[in-house]
C-alpha cells in the first residue's frame, strides 16, 4: 500500500494560505473547487462539506503526494505540536537550505534551520510553521537510511513523501494504522527530536519514542510520542491543520477511512 496520495489541510482563509504554499514552497495550485460532502461527512465534521478547496501540487515533478487545502474560518486555531493528531507534512526538496531560505523570504516562520539527521548523515532537514499551524519538514534526501526506501528529488521541489502524526500513545495509533495496511515497520526508538524539544522548551537532549512505517511508492509515515500532546478535555472542536492523510491502495477504493488519532484520519484511494 502507498504511495501517499493526498494530504488534507483545514484553513482558516484558503487564498491566504494558497498564496504562502506557493510563494514558500512553490507548489503551483493546480485544482479549484469544493469538497466532496460524503468526504467531510467521512471526518465526522459535515460543516466542511462543499467548502472551497484547493490542491497543490510540485510545478515539475508529478508524482503522487500534493496537499489540499479546505477553507473553514470558523476552525480554532492549533499551534504545531500542542495536540495528537497529523503535525507534519515532509516534503522532498533539492536543496534543504534553499528551500528554508525561501520560506524565510516569504514571511514562513522557520522553527528549526537545516541539519543533517539519518543515519550516516544521509538526509538534511529543516523544520518550517505552514499557514494553520502544521509543519512543513523540508527534506534533502542524500541517501537513503538503513532499512527505508525513499525518494530522490527530480527538481527544487517534490511531493509529500512522508506523514508526521503526533501520538499520545504510539503502540495504539500504530496499531490501528498497521492493521489496515501492508506497512512495514522500520524503526521504533528513543532519541532527542529537536523540533519538538524546540517547540516545547525541551532541553535539546530530551529524548521521545519514535517509530517509523515504510510504505510502498517511497513513502513513509512516522509516528512520535511526547508526553506534551495530551488531550484532557476531550476537545473535539474542528481545529486547523492536517486532517486526514490518503494513500494508495491496490483494489476497490475502501468506503471508509481509519482514525489513528482523535481527529487524525487515513483514506485509501484505488490504485
Amino acid at each position: 500500500m502507498g504511495p501517499i496520495a493526498e494530504a488534507v489541510v483545514v484553513v482558516a482563509d484558503i487564498a491566504r494560505a494558497t498564496t504562502m504554499y506557493e510563494s514558500a514552497l512553490g507548489a503551483v495550485a493546480d485544482e479549484h473547487g469544493a469538497l466532496d460532502p460524503e468526504r467531510a461527512a467521512s471526518w465526522r465534521q459535515p460543516s466542511l462539506g462543499g467548502a472551497p478547496s484547493v490542491v497543490l501540487r510540485a510545478p515539475e515533478d508529478d508524482r503522487p503526494g500534493r496537499i489540499r487545502l479546505v477553507e473553514s474560518p470558523e476552525a480554532a486555531p492549533s499551534p504545531p505540536l500542542a495536540r495528537p493528531g497529523w503535525s507534519a507534512i515532509e516534503l522532498l526538496v533539492a536543496d534543504a537550505d534553499r528551500a528554508m531560505e525561501r520560506a524565510q523570504r516569504a514571511g514562513a516562520r522557520v522553527v528549526v534551520a537545516p541539519r543533517t539527521v539519518g543515519s550516516g548523515g544521509s538526509l538534511r532537514a529543516a523544520q518550517v510553521e505552514g499557514p494553520a499551524g502544521e509543519l512543513w519538514y523540508l527534506t534533502e534526501v542524500r541517501g537513503a537510511p538503513p532499512g527505508f526506501d525513499l525518494p530522490s528529488a527530480v527538481a527544487e521541489l517534490g511531493p509529500v513523501f512522508i506523514m508526521v502524526i503526533t501520538c499520545a500513545d504510539l503502540e495504539e495509533s500504530r496499531a490501528r494504522f498497521e492493521e489496515a495496511t501492508s506497512g512495514r515497520r522500520v524503526t521504533d526508538h528513543r532519541l532527542p527530536i529537536g523540533v519538538i524539544n524546540t517547540v516545547h522548551g525541551l532541553p535539546a537532549d530530551t529524548v521521545h519514542r519514535i517509530s517509523t512505517v515504510q510504505l510502498a511508492g517511497q513513502s513513509a509515515i512516522e509516528f512520535d510520542q511526547h508526553a506534551v500532546a495530551t488531550d484532557p478535555d476531550g476537545d473535539q472542536r474542528l481545529r486547523q491543520g492536517v486532517i486526514s492523510v490518503a494513500v494508495i491502495a491496490e483494489g476497490p477504493q475502501r468506503s471508509a477511512p481509519i482514525e489513528v488519532a482523535p481527529g487524525a484520519f487515513v483514506e485509501f484511494f484505488a490504485g
